[in-house]
């Protein structure tokens, strides 16, 4: 009996979400609701599809469509989302699994832990190994992602893994391991119950050809990582090797035709996504409420000479977000002003969070729980170092401060005056003097009283499972 599954994918988006504009011929190319489109259409063919994605879903930070040190905004306009609305996005196309890609740890292997942690598809990666410094248990109790799956496409059964590369990889929390000796455990497994075999693979097209060479079970390399557009697939023995280039200007089909349970025929063909194809109205609709994080009644300006305008509007959505006595901030997490009226993602994370380089170190690397560790002097004492990198952690901290120690906190920071340092100190509720204060404070600001040995004790405390960004971005567009 003949069958039939097409597989459709994509690889190195970098949040590539609305059109671009092609540097060569200056014409519009890609953008998400294209992608939804032609996905679409393919679905109606009435065959099994499955979706996936080679890597690098997020934008990476030290790119081309990055100009002078800061983000290309008038090309990637949602770039400081980080990869939020990718994840959101790519849910809504119905993607079935995606495999890690080195970019996709630029912002720390805790970043992408709670990015992808909302994902509704797989994530696959058989070489990616946690070894977090300091130690934590958190990665092995939740983890993001998994050696293999199996889909059901009809009545035929389909394996995918996925594979990472460790070309460019700016994480001190995980270690990746040889793909060849990875793969061949999960080939042998697959092989066992399923009818096709695919790699969703960020390594690159020479170190796919290598893989097909030494794992010859494979059926299928779904390539990425070295932004190469093949035109027609490469064939190493039976495996047939893919890639659609980058930035979502190609969707990458695959379709394979089967005698009984015997692939009998593969077609591979590109689908270019340039102005002749139509847009799917609902996802255009979508990514262009996305161009307005919220509005401002009122413009706000950081400042850390006193308390700020910024810092106050920051505060109240803190407290709005968790009720509590007092909201403490470092005024360093703030820069610049937003005018009055609607705020784009721009003006929103320029002043919220910031653009920061690529840099390999724990500074946007470290779980909360572990960088706690480190200061209260649980972890070896060479981590602490790393307090010295931290600067990229802005987690949210509530803990149960006596008013007298408040007080202190208040003297202390009339000291800080001018500096990064200093503090934005917002409370919400009276206090009496021998009371207890319900505090949230930012990861930072909490940094600098311990630094100052205000915070030198072990007062009781919770992580809360957000960054200050994400919860100003969330009361902002509720």
């Amino acid at each position: 009996m003949e069958q039939q599954v097409t597989l459709v994918f994509l690889n190195d988006t970098h949040s590539h979400l609305y059109p671009w504009k092609d540097k060569h011929t200056g014409q519009l190319r890609g953008g998400a609701a294209r992608w939804s489109a032609v996905l679409k259409n393919i679905r109606s063919e009435g065959r099994p599809v499955l979706f996936f994605h080679s890597g690098d879903i997020v934008p990476g930070s030290d790119f081309p469509y990055l100009v002078k040190g800061s983000p290309n905004w008038e090309r990637l306009p949602i770039y400081g989302y980080r990869g939020i609305l990718d994840i959101q996005i790519l849910n809504m196309l119905g993607l079935n699994a995606a495999t890690l890609g080195n970019h996709e740890f630029d912002y720390g292997l805790a970043w992408i832990h709670r990015l992808f942690g909302k994902a509704s598809f797989d994530i696959i990666s058989a070489n990616v190994i946690p070894a977090p410094v300091p130690e934590t248990g958190e990665y092995t109790r939740h983890p993001l992602y998994k050696p293999y799956a199996v889909y059901t496409a009809g009545d035929l059964k389909i394996g995918v893994t996925g594979l990472t590369t460790d070309e460019y990889l700016q994480s001190s929390q995980v270690r990746i391991a040889d793909p060849v000796e990875s793969v061949r455990p999960i080939a042998a497994e697959i092989k066992k119950d399923c009818d096709l075999m695919v790699v969703i693979s960020h390594l690159g097209v020479e170190k796919d050809r290598e893989l097909a060479q030494q794992v010859p079970e494979i059926d299928v390399i779904l390539g990425g990582h070295d932004h190469i557009l093949l035109e027609q697939a490469l064939t190493i023995g039976r495996t047939s090797i893919t890639q659609t280039r980058s930035y979502g200007e190609f969707l990458g089909r695959l379709d394979i035709r089967y005698d009984g349970r015997t692939v009998a025929d593969i077609q591979y063909s590109l689908v270019p996504l340039d102005s002749s194809v139509p847009e799917d109205p609902e996802i255009h609709a979508w990514l262009l409420s996305k161009r307005i994080v919220g509005t401002l009644n009122r413009p706000i300006e950081a400042s850390n000479c006193g308390q700020s305008s910024m810092g106050e509007f920051a505060a109240a959505l803190v407290h709005r977000a968790f009720p509590c006595d007092a909201v403490i901030l470092k005024s360093g997490n703030f820069q610049g002003e937003i005018p009055a009226g609607p705020v784009s993602p721009e003006q929103f994370f320029s002043a919220f969070w910031p653009y920061k380089p690529r840099r390999y170190g724990p500074e946007k690397d470290l779980l909360p729980e572990q960088i706690m560790d480190i200061i209260r002097g649980k972890a070896a004492p060479l981590a602490k170092h790393l307090l010295l990198y931290a600067d990229g952690v802005t987690a949210l901290i509530r803990a149960k401060l006596s008013a007298d120690l408040l007080q202190a906190v208040y003297t202390e920071n009339e000291t800080l005056k001018g500096q990064e340092f200093y503090l934005q100190i917002n409370e919400f509720s009276g206090r009496e003097t021998g009371g207890c204060i319900d505090a949230v404070i930012d990861f930072q600001a909490w940094v600098v009283l311990y630094r100052q040995g205000i915070l030198s004790g072990d007062y009781p405390y919770e992580v809360l499972p957000y960054e200050l960004f994400e919860v100003l971005l969330k009361e902002m567009n509720p």
